[in-house]
């Protein structure tokens, strides 16, 4: 199966509604994506997705000179940072990752994130001259932030609007859902997972984010 970018419409808004439903969706035993260093240091929900910005356009500057591994480190530095893998990967699999044991789940969620990792840097390969401007922070709850942004082309192209959802947890926010132009990447992974899951079960789909990230790699040149 081809993964390939989806509308999701109204699917965004029910996968915000989803992200929201509390402990009993996410986890909340699951541990922080990233270590507490204190409360005072602890960047705001707008400064994960600027930092996280901010890495992209480095992978871009990297470009093709140095190639797809190395974009590919830097990215899977900044979406281990960033994002809350686990959340996410329990999202995409809905009830397929209660059938899952911790092992499954712990190879699930590292292969998550080097493919999210890996399409980031397939996708921010040029540098010519964008960047991203920060619109707006919305309070959806009191643990939910919604950031908006754009990303403004450097020459002739149109801006492109994101919307990232963050969850904070031990005072640490991490995105758990990234919308560009409308389409939500929760709600495309978990009707692309389930499909794959379906079709080749568990091995099926791990095998399948493995060629996919072999594939964009190899698509460099």
């Amino acid at each position: 199966m081809t993964m390939r970018p989806q509308r999701a419409g109204a699917a965004w808004l029910r996968v915000l509604a989803f992200v929201g439903a509390g402990h009993a969706v996410l986890g909340g035993a699951a541990a922080p994506p990233r270590a507490a260093a204190g409360a005072a240091t602890r960047p705001g929900a707008a400064e994960v997705v600027e930092r996280f910005h901010g890495a992209l356009l480095e992978a871009a500057r990297i470009g093709r000179e140095d190639g797809f591994s190395a974009r590919y480190r830097l990215m899977r530095e900044h979406v281990d940072r960033a994002f809350d893998m686990r959340a996410i990967a329990r999202i995409t699999l809905a009830r397929h990752w209660r059938e899952l044991e911790d092992e499954q789940r712990r190879r699930f969620v590292d292969l998550l994130g080097g493919y999210t990792a890996a399409t980031y840097a397939d996708r921010f390969d040029r540098f010519k001259g964008q960047r991203f401007v920060t619109e707006g922070v919305r309070t959806q709850r009191s643990d939910i932030r919604v950031v908006r942004a754009v990303l403004v082309p450097g020459g002739d192209g149109k801006k492109r609007t994101f919307h990232y959802q963050l969850r904070r947890s031990d005072d640490t926010w991490a995105v758990v859902n990234v919308a560009v132009e409308g389409v939500s990447d929760l709600a495309m992974k978990r009707a692309q997972f389930d499909d794959v899951m379906e079709r080749s079960g568990f091995a099926g789909l791990l095998d399948r984010l493995r060629s996919r990230i072999n594939e964009m790699g190899e698509d460099e040149g």
